[in-house]
């Protein structure tokens, strides 16, 4: 998945990163935080896990001196494949 982070205002003193967390079901896992681009844009790549259902995913940023934390929740309804699927470029 793909975003933009948007910031008014004065640039950030540091890079921004975007944390993220995976919950699926009863499992809540801490996923590697995201860089984000000097645009703002961001891509979160993450392999699914084997299980069809709903997986939901806790997207914040931190904020920092002039910029308030924000967070976005996004839900991902995943079906199983009926083949293996090849992964190819964006």
């Amino acid at each position: 998945m793909s975003g933009r982070l948007d910031l008014d205002g004065l640039a950030p003193t540091q890079a921004p990163r975007i944390t993220v967390q995976r919950l699926n079901g009863l499992e809540v896992s801490d996923l590697p935080p995201v860089p984000v681009a000097d645009d703002g844009t961001f891509v979160l790549e993450d392999v699914l896990p084997d299980r069809a259902g709903n997986v939901q995913y806790v997207l914040g940023y931190a904020g920092d001196e002039v910029h308030y934390l924000s967070e976005y929740w996004l839900v991902v309804d995943t079906v199983e494949a009926p083949d293996p699927v090849a992964r190819t470029g964006r």
